[in-house]
């Protein structure tokens, strides 16, 4: 497939991430106006949650049920149309936390967004909790594949995808490069990283076919990436850079992005409200197609 561009959809928004597809549906979090909101596959609002604080990600439990982490590593939960906030709080140090993944045993991983201190955290259902995994170069985007045994991540200051395999007992194990775009950044400041790597993967979203859509907001696109590396397809984002993304739509082949401007204060976002949906068609459907067909337990 040529490369191409997304389509703006909807907008409005002072910084939409975490897109999912979920009961026919779009979910995203606005990080800095703390709601949570379901799209139709057209981008109509159908509904809006208020979410106190800053949502950073969102998953849905075994029994279906949505959760939320915000930043500052509260657990949200959604109940009778509202969002409750659980007891069990993130162990997340000086990070802060920025997605969220659920597994088949509900497991929730999540990571801690930290340049040198990166790491993921497993907080189990009984509300216990350990580090899964350290030494992540500011862990960003993560997603489970098919069969629910490898977690895949992206570690943007890393400039590459780490895959982990997830154990019956929930440990990450196994940890190797699934995809590198050049070599990690080596400075000690978030600013000095920036400019060290060309390509800064962001939000991820898995297709059926085992290739990976990665957010590059430097390059103001999103890039489907085969395992070692392989670039098959670019959407150009334009004048928008590109933050993260999912797969969706009635059949799977909608990729949507989650998209703003660059290099705007978060003050400025709040209340200029620029952020964007964008959306294109693609071949391969989503992942999470064939998922949902497999038995969980």
């Amino acid at each position: 497939m040529p490369d191409h561009d997304a389509e703006p959809l909807a907008d409005g928004f002072a910084f939409l991430e975490s897109p999912r597809w979920k009961a026919g549906r779009l979910w995203a979090a606005d990080l800095f106006a703390g709601q949570i909101f379901a799209f139709s596959s057209t981008g109509e609002t159908e509904l809006a949650l208020n979410a106190s604080g800053m949502p950073a990600g969102l998953s849905w439990n075994p029994a279906e049920r949505l959760h939320v982490v915000t930043a500052d590593g509260r657990l949200l939960a959604e109940s009778h149309g509202h969002l409750v906030e659980l007891t069990h709080r993130i162990d997340r140090g000086s990070a802060r936390c920025n997605e969220i993944t659920i597994d088949d045993h509900g497991r929730a991983f999540i990571g801690l967004f930290g340049l040198r201190g990166g790491a993921l955290r497993c907080l189990n259902p009984d509300g216990s909790q350990r580090t899964a995994a350290t030494d992540l170069l500011l862990p960003n985007g993560h997603a489970l594949t098919t069969d629910g045994q490898t977690l895949i991540l992206a570690e943007s200051a890393g400039q590459r995808l780490t895959a982990f395999h997830l154990t019956s007992d929930g440990e990450l194990t196994d940890r190797r490069i699934w995809a590198s775009f050049g070599p990690p950044a080596t400075a000690t400041t978030l600013k000095e990283a920036i400019g060290q790597v060309k390509v800064w993967p962001d939000g991820i979203a898995l297709d059926a076919a085992g290739a990976i859509w990665v957010a590059n907001p430097f390059g103001h696109e999103v890039i489907r990436v085969l395992e070692g590396g392989e670039v098959t397809d670019r959407v150009s984002t334009a004048h928008l850079t590109a933050y993260a993304c999912a797969l969706g739509g009635t059949d799977g082949r909608t990729l949507y992005i989650c998209a703003a401007p660059p290099s705007v204060p978060e003050t400025t976002r709040r209340t200029e409200r620029t952020g964007r949906l964008l959306a294109t068609q693609v071949t391969v459907p989503a992942s999470h197609h064939a998922r949902s067909e497999r038995p969980t337990g």
